[in-house]
This record gives structure tokens, C-alpha cells and sequence, in this order.
């Protein structure tokens, strides 16, 4: 019995290309605008090349390929969503204005995240200065949502480590005030930060 070769990964794509393309072609168009179906199909054969050792053998090869467009076509609706959520956020937003006033503390505060490391920079922009939540941050970093986290509760704590408060100028002379001045620290943290 004499076995039958098996195809290069170059010879069973262009089979697979040249026989299923106008199929795939005509299911992205029954489904998405004109304007998007090619660069939909090249999604589509893209994930192909690169899984080719994974497409199953005839005739389950273009019910995978529907598969994979079907999931391609998700995604592109998913991502056209976001921009056009994003582009309704930025219009309603008013223009950001210049601060004019100088405040040494937040002077400081920026020249404290200025010397952390990159990723340290990254993760505090996104929190707190995008206003980002731990697991929208993890998604844009790429990372977990502990991770982010750690990475935020860390920096906060080199930051609060180099900055020096100055001192009152009355001496406090009771709990209530000491529980002011912590409030007020922690509130000029929040604020500080553009």
C-alpha cells in the first residue's frame, strides 16, 4: 500500500485559498458593509496560514473557515463599536484647559512619577489620570488585573516615600485634627494629579 504524500503548509493554504475564498467572500458579504469585506476575508485567511496545521481536511475545511469568519466578523463589530463610543466620548468632552496656576506640590508629585519606571508611569497614567478601572488597565497593558494592582500600589508608595509634606502651620493638638491632615494629604493626592 503506498501512502499518499502529504501537501507543504505553502501547497494545502493556496488549495484551501483557491477553493474557498469566493465562499468565505460571499458569507462576509451577506453579513458586513462592502466597505470592510476585504480586509475581513484577509483576517480570515491570515488566522488560516497561520493555524493551516489545525484547518481539518475536506469538507470541514470551509465550515472552519465560516467559523473563524464568524469570529473575525465579531471582532470587527466589537472594534467599530468602541470607536464610535470613543468618538462620541471625545466630541461630548470639553477641550482639556492649560493649568496657569503653579502649585509646588503638584509640581513635585510630577516630577516624583517622572523618575519611576516606564510601566510604573503607564499603570498610574491609566488609573488615575485616565480614570481607567484595575481590569480596563490590565486590558490596554496587557497584563493581570493584580498585576496592575500591585504595580499601582507600589508606586504610590515610592511616590509617598520621596514626598515630603511641609509641615503645618499649627502645631495639632488633638486627634480630630491629626485625622484632618491625613484626609487632606490623601485628598491632595487626588487632586494633584492631572
Amino acid at each position: 500500500m503506498s501512502q499518499v504524500p502529504t501537501p507543504s503548509p505553502e501547497a494545502r493554504f493556496d488549495a484551501l485559498y483557491r477553493t474557498h475564498f469566493r465562499a468565505v467572500l460571499s458569507y462576509v458579504r451577506r453579513r458586513e458593509t462592502e466597505s470592510d469585506v476585504a480586509d475581513i476575508v484577509a483576517d480570515v485567511f491570515a488566522i488560516a496560514w497561520r493555524r493551516i496545521a489545525s484547518v481539518p481536511e475536506a469538507p470541514g475545511d470551509l465550515l472552519w473557515l465560516y467559523g473563524v469568519a464568524r469570529r473575525v466578523l465579531s471582532e470587527h463589530r466589537k472594534r467599530r463599536w468602541r470607536r464610535g463610543r470613543l468618538s462620541a466620548r471625545i466630541a461630548t468632552e470639553p477641550a482639556a484647559e492649560h493649568e496657569t496656576i503653579s502649585d509646588p506640590l503638584r509640581d513635585r508629585l510630577l516630577v516624583l512619577i517622572s523618575r519611576l519606571r516606564p510601566a510604573d508611569q503607564e499603570v498610574l497614567r491609566l488609573v488615575l489620570w485616565e480614570e481607567l478601572t484595575h481590569e480596563a488597565a490590565a486590558a490596554v497593558l496587557g497584563c493581570s488585573v493584580h498585576t496592575v494592582a500591585v504595580r499601582v500600589h507600589r508606586a504610590k508608595q515610592r511616590i509617598a516615600k520621596k514626598l515630603v509634606l511641609p509641615p503645618p502651620s499649627v502645631p495639632p493638638t488633638n486627634a480630630a485634627t491629626f485625622k484632618t491632615l491625613d484626609t487632606q494629604s490623601s485628598e491632595t493626592w487626588r487632586s494633584t494629579t492631572p
